[in-house]
């Protein structure tokens, strides 16, 4: 075993997995993941969420807006606003872009 697998090993929590006829005198259960690896394990198997449709992602969006958030990236509201089917220019204001979102919104809930 290298020096750096060593380190992986002890940063990750992995125990010590010689057998008892061997004679190791190695604390502790004899179990291959626990704590940070028993979390990243954990974490590997997670099952992705559901992709957000782009509508729920703008009413998301005007809604954080509204409760007094401010989009920190402009590109994230262009792409919004352009998978809604709106003409974004990449020199728009972001506040132009947001109104605009709102109004695409609106008439697509008005219309029956």
């Amino acid at each position: 075993m290298k020096v750096d697998d060593a380190w992986v090993r002890v940063w990750l929590g992995v125990v010590h997995l010689a057998p008892a006829a061997r004679g190791c005198q190695c604390p502790g259960p004899r179990t291959p993941y626990t704590g940070r690896m028993r979390w990243f394990m954990s974490w590997l198997k997670r099952k992705p969420a559901p992709p957000v449709s782009d509508r729920q992602r703008a009413l998301d969006l005007v809604a954080a807006v509204d409760a007094g958030g401010l989009p920190l990236n402009p590109m994230r509201v262009n792409d919004i606003a352009r998978n809604l089917g709106l003409e974004v220019s990449s020199r728009a204001p972001v506040e132009e872009t947001i109104e605009r979102i709102r109004r695409a919104l609106e008439r697509d809930s008005a219309a029956p």
